[in-house]
C-alpha cells in the first residue's frame, strides 16, 4: 500500500511539471552576418579580401551587412590592425591598438574611419570604406579585419551577458614575392 501511494504521487507530480509553462531562452548570435564584394584585384580562392594593390592608389572596399534579426539594430564597424594577443593569437578587435616599431603602415591608417549603421529586420546593406594605399612601396603584408558588433540598448541586465562580434579579414601586398622573415 505504501509502495502504490509513492508511484502514485509520483505519476501525478510528473503529469504537472509536464504540462507546466516553461520560460525558455536561447542565443540568437550576433543578429547579422557579414558578405564581402571582391574586388577585381581580389586573389583568387580567398574568403577574406586578399588585395594585390600598387601605390599610391585609392580603391572602394564594400561589404554586404545582413540583418539575421526580427528587430532593427545598430551595427558598430570599424577597420582595426591584426595584432598578437596575450595568448598568441592573432587578434583584430581593438581599433586604437598600439602601432609595433617594425609596422610602416597599419589597416586603421589605411582606410576611412569605424561606422555605424542601422540595420532594419531583414535588411541587406551595403557598406564602403575607402583604402589609400601608400606612396612608398611596402614589403611584405598589412594585416587586419573589420571588426563588426551590434551595439546594445542601454539597459540593466542581469546574468551572463552575450556579446557576439564578427570579422571580416583584409590583407594588403603589393607583390606576390616570398619574402624571407627577419
Amino acid at each position: 500500500m505504501h509502495k502504490r501511494l509513492k508511484f502514485i504521487l509520483l505519476g501525478m507530480a510528473l503529469l504537472i511539471f509536464t504540462f507546466l509553462p516553461m520560460k525558455a531562452s536561447a542565443a540568437t548570435g550576433a543578429g547579422f552576418t557579414i558578405e564581402g564584394v571582391f574586388p577585381k584585384n581580389q586573389q583568387a580562392n580567398s574568403t577574406f579580401f586578399d588585395l594585390l594593390v600598387e601605390p599610391n592608389t585609392q580603391q572602394e572596399i564594400t561589404m554586404n551587412f545582413i540583418s539575421e534579426s526580427d528587430q532593427d539594430i545598430n551595427v558598430k564597424i570599424s577597420p582595426n590592425p591584426a595584432f598578437t594577443n596575450q595568448l598568441g593569437v592573432i587578434d583584430y578587435s581593438q581599433h586604437d591598438f598600439p602601432k609595433d616599431s617594425s609596422a610602416k603602415y597599419t589597416i586603421p591608417e589605411l582606410l576611412s574611419k569605424p561606422q555605424t549603421i542601422a540595420l532594419k529586420a531583414g535588411e541587406t546593406k551595403p557598406v564602403t570604406f575607402k583604402l589609400q594605399v601608400p606612396k612608398e612601396k611596402f614589403k611584405g603584408m598589412i594585416l587586419g579585419a573589420f571588426f563588426a558588433e551590434q551595439e546594445k540598448e542601454k539597459t540593466k541586465q542581469s546574468g551572463i551577458v552575450n556579446r557576439y562580434q564578427l570579422s571580416f579579414g583584409i590583407a594588403l601586398r603589393e607583390s606576390l614575392d616570398y619574402i624571407t622573415p627577419l
